[in-house]
């Protein structure tokens, strides 16, 4: 009888044993899966950056100052625009900017409106007696102190070239950026071909500018329907074009995805007829800079966000960082472990059970 006690006494503590070490590896897989040896492949969590370009490469700022040369030099801006009056860079500092770079700094200058505050305004012509080049000023939805003009006439387009040749081109600039070229639309004079004069305006603006400096770069804004002339598309160096796929944060992809296709078209012909491409917007919405950034950089055109009156630095894109599972398919499916949960609680059960058997065995042998 002793001995059969001592015998079963003894299997149960073996067994418990045994259990014992199952319930730790039961243990261990509980709440987590182990993916077998024999998968070809894991799971995986990683932070994934969007693929938006978000540094511009347009500095459009009309007015800016000496004291901001140091934080444009050291940019990464590969072309700037500035306006040499409300600016007030003088030719050092324009050379300073454009010293050891391939930067292309433009000019702005308007051919179609006038601006009183520029040098060629003369005194006598305030309160009302307006020169004969300027358009109905009674009527004009501009600003104050800016007018529409009749660019034809020959005494604006002297005067115009004076200023440039004199108070622009002297400073250094690189290029001229001609703006409201599309005064011509207006069609004041149905007795001229305007379409054909601004054109010729623009040919004798590069010729006598290159006269000055033979490197002179013309870029024009928003007219790039012009360009199916062929000798206005051999005087142009590039455009600029402003609100192309954003308008007061309304989506024109969107809105009127055929007319944006169609002014693409003519910009993609002149950038591969090595023509160079700005494009502005005008987003405060932060998802439509990134969005901005992203379209104007795979078009390779030179881009940058800013406010209307480019007064401001340019937006940059702050991408959102977000948080991907990426998962890929195995060959066999992940093992939870030698024992499903039943089957656990079963052993649980014994190995208590057997533990009592034990004790009453060791109290029987003493």
């Amino acid at each position: 009888m002793n001995l059969a006690i001592i015998f079963l006494c003894g299997f149960a503590l073996l067994l418990r044993c045994g259990l014992g070490r199952a319930a730790g590896q039961a243990k261990a897989t509980t709440g987590a899966v182990v993916v077998s040896t024999s998968a070809k492949s894991v799971i995986s969590v990683k932070m994934v950056q969007p693929n938006i370009y978000s540094e511009p490469l347009v500095y459009a700022k009309l007015n800016a100052a000496y004291d901001q040369l140091d934080m444009i030099k050291n940019s990464n801006y590969s072309v700037i625009i500035l306006d040499p009056q409300e600016s007030g860079l003088n030719h050092d500092q324009i050379m300073e900017l454009r010293h050891g770079t391939n930067r292309t700094i433009l000019a702005y200058v308007s051919i179609g409106i006038a601006d009183t505050s520029k040098p060629y305004w003369r005194p006598q012509w305030t309160g009302g007696f307006f020169p004969d080049f300027v358009v109905q000023p009674q009527y004009t939805e501009l600003t104050p102190g800016h007018y529409w003009v009749q660019f034809w006439k020959a005494y604006w387009q002297r005067m115009l070239l004076r200023y440039i040749q004199e108070q622009v081109l002297s400073l250094g600039y690189s290029g001229l950026l001609l703006d409201n070229l599309d005064v011509y639309l207006r069609d004041t004079n149905p007795d001229i071909d305007e379409r054909e004069e601004m054109i010729t305006f623009v040919q004798v603006i590069k010729e006598q500018a290159q006269q000055f400096y033979k490197d002179t770069k013309i870029f024009v804004s928003n007219i790039s329907e012009l360009y199916s002339v062929d000798r206005f598309r051999k005087t142009v160096d590039g455009f600029l074009v402003e609100n192309l796929w954003f308008e007061k944060d309304k989506n024109l992809l969107k809105e009127n995805k055929t007319k944006v296709d169609q002014k693409l078209s003519i910009l993609q012909q002149a950038q591969r007829d090595g023509k160079v491409i700005i494009s502005l917007d005008y987003s405060t919405n932060d998802s439509d800079v990134c969005t901005f950034y992203e379209h104007c950089s795979l078009q390779k055109f030179f881009c940058a966000v800013t406010d209307q009156k480019w007064t401001s630095w340019p937006r940059i894109c702050i991408p959102k960082t977000t948080t991907t599972v990426v998962q890929t398919l195995t060959t066999q499916k992940p093992s939870k472990g030698p024992y499903s949960n039943a089957g656990r609680r079963f052993f649980s059960l014994l190995n208590l059970t057997l533990g009592i058997v034990a004790v009453m065995c060791m109290l029987q042998w003493l």
